[in-house]
């Protein structure tokens, strides 16, 4: 007889995460509702919004995050209350802490998040589950950012890490995520019913990439017999991202790992559209627009697991320390034009719980 688990679990976090990153199974592994009928999951999405959630104030108030009880019985937190229709899919985390090196740093716990190790040295568990689970599809991972890169972010700002040490930056326009996945689909604004692409004839630009490409991939190879045992493996690691890079602008040549990229074969699923609302090249990063961006990055990632495109994607809202100016989302609590609430000064908000 198998023991269910509560949904209310304190493991230890380095454990957990270093069991997850072995095996896809590992996910189905901790709730047997979150389990397929195979006992093993399929996907799985990451979804990060930084600088933390309201937990206990300074003063004692109780946490507006943290669920409480028992299996069955769990009361969820002010904040987790839209999830009520669907607790019994969920499972909670609780006493789980970044350790005392980065105890109440947002740079150290985004370091920390996906790697399991102090200082970023180590391969995030999105990119091992990408080299594993994610190797029978077009893209191993996909990596969406939700102004992500405003005002220069860099470097410890972003939380996916394809080596220790060395992060990489996600796609923060939603358009070009939907279009370098599809090829073709609808991309519409709140104002009209958009723009269908698609055709069959070869992509200039798309060629001119391929041969890029190829003279790239001659020249590492000809440096790659001259490394060392670390720096060869770093460039293993960028000849892997070049070649699901040919795989995806050639889907139909000898470089290519399945439907997508300009192709128009999805899976079989329904042909793909966004809703990028009032999204232009000159207010991607205005706050007015954050709520459309991070709607249509959710709608693309839910799209590309459902059209076979992907296994394994990284969503990411803002950065730590963001600027953000929170006040400015419209149709949120938060709205007021007049008055800036930036993210990161939000997420220090005092001695108790004050609704005003």
């Amino acid at each position: 007889m198998t023991r269910r688990r509560s949904p209310i679990w304190r493991p230890n976090r380095r454990s957990f995460l270093q069991a997850l990153g072995g095996s896809a199974a590992a996910l189905a592994g901790l709730h047997p509702s979150l389990a397929r009928a195979s006992g093993t999951a399929d996907n799985i999405i990451f979804f990060y919004f930084p600088d933390g959630v309201a937990g206990w104030s300074q003063s004692g108030d109780a946490s507006l995050w943290h669920c409480t009880g028992g299996e069955t019985d769990f009361t969820l937190g002010h904040t987790l209350q839209a999830l009520a229709p669907f607790r019994d899919r969920c499972m909670f985390f609780n006493g789980l802490s970044m350790g005392g090196t980065d105890d109440g740093s947002h740079p150290g716990g985004a370091k920390k998040l996906l790697t399991a190790a102090d200082h970023g040295n180590n391969e995030s568990i999105d990119q091992h589950l990408s080299r594993s689970i994610g190797t029978d599809r077009p893209w191993h991972h996909l990596y969406l950012g939700a102004q992500a890169g405003a005002d220069g972010a860099s470097g410890d700002k972003f939380i996916t890490y394809p080596v220790g040490g060395s992060t990489m930056a996600p796609e923060d326009d939603p358009r070009r995520a939907f279009s370098a996945l599809f090829g073709s689909g609808t991309v519409s604004t709140g104002g009209g019913s958009g723009d269908e692409g698609g055709t069959d004839a070869p992509d200039p630009a798309v060629t001119r990439r391929l041969s890029v490409l190829d003279a790239a991939m001659d020249d590492i190879h000809s440096l790659q017999a001259r490394l060392g045992t670390t720096e060869k493996e770093k460039l293993d690691l960028h000849l892997t991202s070049l070649r699901e890079l040919e795989g995806r602008l050639d889907p139909g040549g000898s470089g290519g790992s399945g439907s997508g990229g300009t192709g128009t074969d999805w899976g079989g699923c329904d042909e793909p559209s966004v809703e990028v609302g009032s999204l232009t090249d000159s207010n991607l990063y205005d706050p007015t627009v954050f709520a459309d961006v991070l709607d249509a990055q959710i709608d693309i990632a839910v799209q590309a697991v459902a059209c076979g495109m992907t296994r394994v994607a990284t969503i990411q809202c803002s950065h730590h320390t963001s600027e953000l100016v929170m006040s400015r989302i419209p149709g949120t609590e938060m709205h007021d034009p007049s008055y800036d609430m930036r993210s990161h000064q939000a997420s220090h908000y005092g001695s108790s719980h004050d609704w005003g």
